[in-house]
């Protein structure tokens, strides 16, 4: 089962992978690394000079930019996410309001396509109609016995 396991997450900072998860989809980019408004060069951003108010790309001179997806972008790796949720058996959604999209549309399309839906959040998310199963507290307390329901 671990082999079929996909992360996908809005996150940011990249702690999914300092953490030791593996499969992991960073649909809004990462800020660990940037890449040039111009020639699209990445750079991991310990390997740019930050005592500029903008960073400089070093092979081109142009501005450098975080990468990651601004409001009104389009999210990273979205057939690949698309096709995870096509062959999904289950579908978590963990510590999300429901109200960013396209994400937010996720759990609607893994549950028409016959996954169990399940939420794990503080509150219930603006897409709660779409969770089968839903459970009220804190994540680092519920998805390790889930999981453990889960895999037996």
């Amino acid at each position: 089962m671990k082999d079929r396991f996909f992360l996908i997450t809005q996150n940011v900072d990249g702690l999914h992978s300092k953490a030791g998860s593996q499969r992991i989809v960073e649909m809004h980019g990462r800020l660990s690394t940037c890449f040039c408004i111009k020639c699209g060069k990445n750079y991991h951003i310990s390997r740019v000079d930050l005592s500029q108010p903008i960073p400089l790309c070093p092979s081109c001179g142009k501005y450098l930019r975080p990468d990651i997806v601004w409001f009104g972008e389009m999210p990273y790796f979205l057939d690949q996410i698309y096709e995870a949720i096509e062959s999904c058996s289950f579908f978590l959604t963990v510590g999300t309001s429901g109200h960013v999209y396209p994400a937010a549309y996720f759990i609607t399309l893994a549950r028409q396509k016959g996954a169990t839906t399940i939420g794990v959040n503080l509150d219930k998310p603006l897409n709660n109609s779409d969770i089968d199963l839903f459970y009220k507290g804190k994540a680092g307390e519920i998805l390790p016995i889930l999981i453990k329901e889960i895999l037996e």
